[in-house]
């Protein structure tokens, strides 16, 4: 009984330790992410990770590991963004807030991990635009549209880009008085 008592405290100071390390090694807690199909909480871990300091295996993990997670962290948080967008339209007060930060937060994390010029991308830059209309922060809502307009390929439907300028008029309208 003491032997087994000793190992199984010897295995829970090795977890430990090894959770130690993820929690300071964001490229370790990303893989670990990554293993466990938790694509948004390695997407955030990898954003911490410094990858200026990589090297050799290091570096090649974290760009392997970008690669892997790009569509479906994409595909994740866009839809979860766009839905959360949509929900907020149909409430008001804290639940209009809470949906609001969700699209936001989520929304740009699809714009980060969508490559320039691309249909994708433009999507989350113009729901992301949308969405900080409805926060009615006219700033924000400004530099995403425009941001949206700086990608614009053509691409995407007819309808966004003739909304966007309307809402984007809308917010310099509402940013000015």
């Amino acid at each position: 009984k003491t032997d087994l008592e000793l190992r199984l405290e010897y295995i829970n100071d090795e977890w430990q330790d090894r959770l130690s390390q993820q929690k300071e090694n964001p490229l370790a807690a990303a893989m670990t992410a990554y293993i466990q199909e938790d694509y948004t909480a390695c997407g955030k871990a990898l954003a911490q990770v410094d990858e200026g300091s990589l090297e050799g295996e290091n570096k090649e993990l974290y760009t392997a590991l970008q690669d892997k997670i790009k569509e479906p962290l994409y595909t994740s948080a866009f839809t979860t963004g766009y839905n959360a967008y949509r929900e907020a339209q149909n409430l008001s007060g804290d639940s209009r807030t809470e949906k609001l930060t969700l699209a936001l937060e989520q929304l740009t994390l699809a714009a980060e991990y969508s490559d320039a010029g691309t249909e994708q991308r433009t999507d989350a830059l113009y729901f992301l635009a949308r969405t900080y209309y409805l926060q009615e922060d006219w700033a924000q809502a400004m530099t995403s549209f425009d941001e949206y307009f700086e990608e614009y390929t053509g691409s995407t439907s007819r309808q966004q880009y003739q909304d966007a300028v309307k809402f984007s008029d809308r917010a310099k309208e509402r940013a000015q008085g």
